[in-house]
């Protein structure tokens, strides 16, 4: 599947890629499955509508509180995950620098992304292996040391 460039690569406009020539044609995103196919825009999928975290993780009005040690776990809810193949993602964390997270699939249990994500850095999902699965979760391992962070946002480019 083609990936977007990085939306660095086209500075001069706002959220991202604008070459016409751009074959990506992504499909509906999860809040609108009546938007065209050839637009594309970053999607902000953020509250407990969208994710439930396990017992370390709560969401708290506007963003969710992470707080707690080993695998702290944010899980997508309902159903808009199905099917749902969005080429980039952006975590917002207060975190500061190295926070490894890593975004999985269900089927097989697999990550598409893993690594240190600094917040607000827009990162490829790598679906190039990915026969069958859906986004299940994004994770962090606090190890035995725990961790206290919050994210403020998370963002689908689809």
């Amino acid at each position: 599947m083609y990936s977007p460039p990085d939306p660095e690569t086209f500075p001069d406009v706002p959220g991202g890629p604008s070459n016409p020539s751009d074959p990506y044609q992504p499909g509906p995103g999860p809040n609108n499955p009546s938007r065209p196919a050839n637009s594309y825009d970053w999607h902000t999928c953020l509250d407990d509508s969208f994710w439930e975290g396990n017992p370390e993780v709560v969401w708290n009005v506007d963003h969710w509180d992470l707080i707690g040690d080993y695998s702290i776990e944010l899980g997508g809810t309902g159903d808009w995950l199905t099917s749902y193949r969005p080429s980039a993602f952006k975590v917002t964390h207060d975190y500061g620098p190295g926070l490894i997270l890593g975004l999985y699939i269900d089927s097989p249990s697999a990550s598409v992304w893993w690594g240190e994500c600094v917040s607000g850095r827009a990162y490829n999902i790598d679906w190039a292996s990915v026969v069958e699965g859906d986004i299940r979760q994004f994770a962090h391992d606090a190890g035995e040391e725990g961790c206290n962070f919050n994210i403020t946002n998370i963002e689908f480019y689809s």
